[in-house]
């Protein structure tokens, strides 16, 4: 169980070259990944998306890379001597044919995207090279990456272990005050009876109808069956690999279900105040639940 957050980041440093790569994510419901690479290391994007689904199933994951180059001429990059002659030559023809006119034109003003006037096409070999380094890093990050995210879901499991422990604690408090429940509302109920109706006037068989009836509709032993089923089935779920964060949030949902039906059925002071704490943990539970990839 991993935390869908995460950040973690590597340099390596090559023939003439750097890199810098960094990954980060937050929540997200499904797996949203983006890349920020240099234009001419945007081919990578595709091995690098391939690895990166084998380690992360959720979240929204940015990756960026940064690469810096010692050898501009292994960089490819020059100046396009071909186009700044023609600048000149039109500057040149300017100025002969308006000579009362005086001016000069900066460098910086030509170099500029749509100059064209500086040219990168990096060689092959020295491209491959780099993709090459880019791609084993890349998964070294990806496992220091996953070693963190699994730190933080240990984290979070220790937290979940001692909230679930409370849940079974209350829920044990509340089958020991469920005890002679029945009987006490059917003694209520002949009480309340009594004030109206004296006991030798009272028909016997319809009051253990009525009792009958009271008893199944305010019977939550199922409920604490459920309860504690999903209680096991959360914990069983530590265990499993892979993306688990909606399989618990499910169970946390069907677990608020069971308490709210309790809640309702209890008619008991002391019930009720244990209902009101369990929904406060599996709030809790449910937030960090979030968190999980």
């Amino acid at each position: 169980m991993r935390s869908m957050t995460g950040f973690a980041e590597t340099e390596i440093s090559g023939n003439g070259f750097s890199v810098s790569l960094r990954i980060k994510s937050v929540n997200g419901r499904y797996l949203d990944c983006q890349f920020r690479l240099p234009d001419s290391f945007a081919g990578l994007e595709p091995a690098l998306l391939t690895a990166l689904k084998q380690a992360v199933f959720r979240g929204r994951v940015t990756v960026w890379m940064e690469l810096r180059i010692d050898d501009p001429k292994k960089a490819g990059a020059h100046i396009n001597t071909a186009v700044l002659n023609a600048y000149a030559k039109e500057f040149e023809t300017i100025r002969n044919q308006f000579p009362m006119l005086s001016f000069s034109i900066p460098l910086t003003a030509l170099f500029n995207r749509d100059a064209n006037l500086l040219v990168q096409k990096p060689d092959k070999t020295f491209q491959d090279t780099v993709k090459s380094t880019v791609l084993t890093a890349f998964e070294k990050l990806l496992l220091k990456f996953n070693e963190g995210r699994q730190k933080e879901g240990d984290f979070l499991q220790k937290d979940f272990e001692k909230r679930l422990s409370g849940l079974t604690e209350s829920l044990t408090d509340i089958e020991t005050n469920r005890e002679g429940f029945l009987e006490r509302q059917l003694e209520t109920f002949r009480a309340r009876l009594e004030k109206i109706l004296p006991r030798e006037q009272q028909d016997e068989s319809r009051i253990m109808q009525e009792a009958g009836l009271l008893a199944d509709k305010l019977d939550i032993t199922e409920e604490l069956v459920r309860f504690r089923a999903h209680l096991a089935s959360f914990r069983d779920v530590f265990t499993e690999t892979g993306a688990v964060g909606k399989k618990l949030d499910f169970i946390l949902q069907e677990m608020n279900r069971e308490v709210n039906t309790i809640g309702s059925k209890s008619r008991d002071e002391q019930i009720s105040r244990k209902v009101v704490l369990m929904k406060t943990e599996l709030e809790k539970i449910r937030e960090q639940v979030q968190n999980i990839e």
